[in-house]
């Protein structure tokens, strides 16, 4: 059954408009001023900027969308600020007369109907003012409640501007959560950076469902593969190994030992540095004891020189890790290690069909 949109036929007739319910009427603050836009949106979109910068991403494509926005948004808001003053001018002027001419027309009334001709013309002349007045103003009313609208409009895009850069900056919240409950204390600053970019990416890559993700996803990895630009001062043999693996696989819930290091070069590496190393793992593999491990290299000490990882497997499938050397935010080498993770009761079979 069609629903009737016609007024109520119980109201009285005199009435020819119906006024907007006030319970559906939005309820905005509109005290909204041009500089208030560009400072607070200003504010959170540095925020932003910074977050992004620290882990070397100078070129982020929504945020430069956002400050199209703001630019928009705050011609828009000087606009109405000086509509505003317009139409609080011309209101005033409009008050006062209305107030003159009404004590004018009151002064005229006590003082009897007038016999003089002139005199009657003079008093139509003023309430003619009047009610023309009063007209005006009016229309000045219709004139600043549209401006409420406007402003509140404005008020709504700022608001969704402000989201924006809140949502754009949720990824670097999740990943300094993250850093916070399972990076050692004692990480450097480099480190720190190479492991949120890493986190940072690994993160967008599963997520990304929107081409702003996406965006951000591309100029992170964008800056990823440009760590190779810089030379680097060193030379090294790295390596990197699962242990006690059997033929390339793995059994569920059992933990292994990666260990990665270097072969000392003393021809080429006569000084201690300190390098980076950073583990990813598959989605089926669990990190037991952090990703991140720091080696300082000894130049006397003639052996090889590692560190430990511990991992298990917690889904079956082929599994991946990845091992990225670092030195001084600069990459070195990366090793790449795959088997298959397997139930625990495939051993006997797997023995069996070998034997």
């Amino acid at each position: 059954m069609a629903r009737d949109w016609s007024l109520d036929d119980t109201k009285d007739d005199i009435y020819l408009f119906e006024q907007f319910p006030e319970n559906i009427r939005v309820n905005i603050d509109t005290a909204i001023s041009s500089t208030a836009v560009t400072d607070e949106l200003e504010r959170a979109i540095l925020h932003v900027r910074h977050n992004a910068q620290s882990i070397g991403i100078d070129h982020y494509s929504v945020l430069r969308e956002i400050e199209d926005q703001l630019e928009v948004l705050t011609n828009r808001a000087l606009v109405l600020e000086s509509r505003a003053k317009v139409l609080d001018n011309q209101e005033q002027k409009l008050v006062a007369r209305v107030g003159d001419l009404k004590a004018l027309l009151a002064n005229r009334e006590s003082q009897g109907a007038a016999s003089d001709i002139e005199k009657q013309i003079a008093y139509q002349d003023l309430y003619s003012e009047l009610e023309n007045s009063q007209e005006l103003l009016a229309f000045l009313e219709y004139q600043r409640a549209v401006l409420v609208v406007v402003q509140k409009q404005l008020a709504l895009q700022k608001t969704e501007l402000e989201l924006e850069c809140e949502r754009v900056n949720l990824p670097y919240e999740i990943v300094e959560k993250i850093m916070k409950q399972r990076s050692p204390a004692n990480m450097s600053l480099a480190a720190r950076t190479l492991l949120a970019r890493t986190l940072l990416s690994k993160l967008l890559q599963s997520t990304a469902n929107t081409s702003k993700e996406m965006d951000l996803a591309k100029e992170v990895a964008k800056t990823m593969e440009s760590r190779t630009t810089q030379q680097i001062p060193i030379s090294l043999q790295a390596f990197a190994g699962i242990t006690k693996t059997e033929k390339q696989r793995a059994f569920l819930n059992k933990q292994y030992y990666v260990r990665a290091g270097i072969v000392p070069d003393p021809r080429n590496m006569k000084e201690p540095i300190a390098l980076d190393i950073l583990i990813q793992g598959s989605d089926n593999i669990e990190l037991l004891a952090g990703w991140y491990r720091q080696l300082n290299y000894d130049p006397d000490n003639t052996k090889s020189q590692l560190v430990e990882f511990t991992i298990r497997p917690k889904e079956v499938g082929q599994s991946t890790l990845i091992v990225d050397f670092y030195y001084e935010q600069s990459w070195l080498k990366t090793i790449k290690l795959q088997f298959e993770s397997i139930p625990q009761g495939a051993r006997a079979r797997s023995s069996h069909q070998e034997s």
